[in-house]
């Protein structure tokens, strides 16, 4: 994850343009290319939910923020490996 635009059309990384946060439609997107090819690989919609259940979790986090973002994805991963 990094500030600005990323000019490499195959980066996977989740970059953060100033001033703008990632919709929930960004970051289950995100969520999904990080899981392409995996077994195991969980649904759209178990992201979904996922990123939901670490909204309701962690009301307090700065989504505007790397470190905000960063927490929110960890959690969310964690979620899905329950």
């Amino acid at each position: 994850m990094g500030g600005g635009k990323c000019a490499d059309r195959t980066c996977k990384d989740l970059h953060l343009d100033k001033g703008i946060i990632p919709t929930d439609d960004d970051l289950v997107e995100y969520t999904s290319q990080l899981t392409e090819g995996k077994t195991g690989r969980p649904s759209t919609e178990s992201i979904r939910d996922a990123l939901r259940t670490a909204k309701e979790e962690n009301r307090s986090l700065l989504l505007e923020t790397d470190q905000g973002l960063s927490s929110l994805l960890l959690r969310v991963e964690q979620i899905l490996k329950e």
